[in-house]
């Protein structure tokens, strides 16, 4: 889903979906484009998600995870934000791709849907604020 798609969506909590998935294009995410470029989008897309009355007045998530490295590393930075979760709460838990999509299921009571999520660790250390 486009992010001016996204926006226009959850105006009101009426009109937002109860689950939705935002990327930016390769441009948009770093992949072929200078950071600077990611970090405008961010900065334009993020506040715009996060003061949505249909963010700011329910229980909602956001996840940023930003996996493109350079350093040759498999880290990734990923940050948890919304009304339920720890404010400046940091992991020293090693996730992965597959944890995300646990914690997903895990917040929405579903059975994992293949192998690799099913022995992953959901980051629910990161809920309940």
């Amino acid at each position: 889903m486009s992010a001016r798609r996204s926006t226009s969506l959850i105006a009101t909590s009426a009109t937002a979906p109860n689950f939705a998935f935002v990327t930016p294009n390769l441009c948009n995410d770093g992949h072929d484009c200078p950071l600077s470029t990611t970090d405008t989008w961010v900065k334009k897309e993020v506040p715009a998600l996060m003061l949505s009355p249909a963010f700011a007045d329910s229980r909602s998530l956001l996840v940023i995870t930003y996996d493109e490295s350079e350093s040759g590393s498999d880290r990734v930075v990923t940050i948890l934000a919304g009304s339920g979760v720890k404010s400046g709460f940091q992991s020293g838990t090693a996730y992965n791709h597959y944890s995300l999509l646990r914690t997903i299921e895990f917040l929405w009571g579903l059975a994992p849907l293949a192998a690799g999520d099913e022995r992953a660790t959901p980051m629910s250390e990161f809920l309940g604020a």
